[in-house]
């Protein structure tokens, strides 16, 4: 796992001085909190989150993205949470300038013991606050056990 998150910081360093010749190219880093749904919600009370990665604009209405992040449930009461590294590739629509939805799917791989890696999606609604800065409200869902669990979290990301 720590060569795939050391993959994706090489990426995005490496793409942010690719910015130089190339402005279709940017570095992304975000971070996000939210709740529980479904069966996390009866144990855990938040979660929070931070993702970085590279952003390739196709037209001025979409764009492509590739993450990789840690996600964490914070347990209710205290005591251990769960987390897991989310590894995306995404896809953003612009349906006018400043308002935009996006779908990212992928693995959530946990950290911890035999956990396996899981499917993720997380579709996402948001507002483009400036050309460098964008907010979204989304829901990370995480197929486990036969379930979708996941939590419903606002995200805050910023290119570069």
């Amino acid at each position: 796992m720590k060569i795939i998150f050391s993959l994706f910081l090489f990426l995005a360093f490496f793409d942010l001085n690719a910015q130089i010749t190339n402005q279709k190219f940017s570095g992304l880093v975000s971070v996000d909190a939210g709740i529980p749904t479904g069966l996390f919600s009866s144990v855990y009370s938040f979660t929070t989150g931070v993702n970085v990665g590279t952003k390739y604009t196709l037209s001025s209405q979409t764009s492509l993205s590739a993450t990789v992040g840690f996600l964490n449930f914070f347990r209710k009461g205290g005591g251990e949470g769960i987390s897991f590294i989310p590894v995306l590739g995404g896809f953003q629509y612009h349906f006018v300038p400043d308002a935009f939805v996006s779908f990212e799917a992928g693995a959530a791989i946990p950290t911890y013991a035999h956990g396996g890696i899981l499917a993720s999606i997380v579709p996402a609604f948001g507002y483009q606050v400036n050309p460098r800065l964008s907010a979204d409200l989304n829901y990370t869902g995480i197929a486990q056990y036969g379930f979708l669990v996941g939590g419903i979290n606002a995200r805050i990301s910023y290119s570069f």
